[in-house]
């Protein structure tokens, strides 16, 4: 089967600054959500308008809605250090949580949200697309190594390594471009969750990831970066989840 047309896509906004320790504190200024469904109607939740249309969207939708109103509402911090990049996601686990225990009636959607925003989904997600430790390779040309975290539907977490070489991005800007994939012999650990019930068990020797990252012209930390993980499944079915960042500083 082709992959399917189904897919979710979710974009924050943030705003904050660099704290003593080199982590970020971010305050989230917009959520968008945009689902596509298998008919390939795009449907879009955002935090812009969060009342407007009330009366016209599903319980589904409300639901969803007030747990982006509830990200936005909150603070992110962003733990990093020199040699392992980022540490820590701290906050969008909270501000759901917090949202759930005042309105029960959000769990089901707050669980739905779980494989796009997390605090440890984004913690892997930057890593992998490059916001890490700076390789001395970012602006030479030369090979390099990355090795990241990824999490498997129905196994549980594993180590990837990724190999690639420096070169530009399609902008022209500097940049290191990635690959990998897991062996027959990955071995995983942490919970496994749940694989999709109808696309049976992950085919390991498939999972590929993919990064691209960006670096200005002088030293310093990575502008953009970019991370694909592609899981297939024995019956056909293809996850993929891909992750993006930006930095702007002023």
């Amino acid at each position: 089967m082709a992959d399917t047309l189904v897919a979710r896509r979710l974009e924050v906004a943030t705003r904050g600054s660099v704290q003593a320790d080199g982590s970020l504190v971010l305050d989230v200024s917009r959520a968008v959500y945009e689902r596509r469904d298998g008919k390939g109607t795009v449907s879009t939740l955002t935090t812009e308008v969060v009342t407007a249309t009330a009366d016209r969207r599903s319980a589904a939708d409300a639901a969803t809605t007030r747990l982006l109103e509830a990200l936005r509402a909150s603070s992110l911090h962003v733990g990093l250090d020199a040699t392992n990049g980022v540490t820590s996601v701290e906050g969008i686990d909270r501000a759901f949580d917090a949202a759930v225990a005042r309105d029960a009636s959000l769990a089901d959607e707050r669980a739905a949200l779980l494989d796009v925003c997390s605090d440890d989904g984004w913690r892997r997600g930057l890593a992998a697309a490059g916001l890490c430790v700076v390789p001395d390779t970012a602006r030479a040309n030369d090979s390099a190594e990355r090795t990241v975290r990824v999490r498997v539907p129905g196994r549980g977490e594993t180590t990837m390594r990724l190999s690639g070489a420096s070169g530009a991005d399609d902008g022209g800007t500097p940049a290191l471009r990635f690959e990998g994939r897991l062996g027959a012999d990955a071995s995983f650990d942490g919970s496994p969750g749940a694989a999709p019930s109808v696309a049976g068990p992950a085919e390991l020797t498939g999972v590929a990831g993919e990064a691209t990252t960006s670096y200005p012209a002088h030293a310093g930390p990575p502008s953009k970066g970019q991370w694909t993980l592609t899981v297939p499944f024995a019956n056909g079915f293809t996850i993929r989840t891909t992750t993006t960042f930006t930095l702007v500083r002023k």
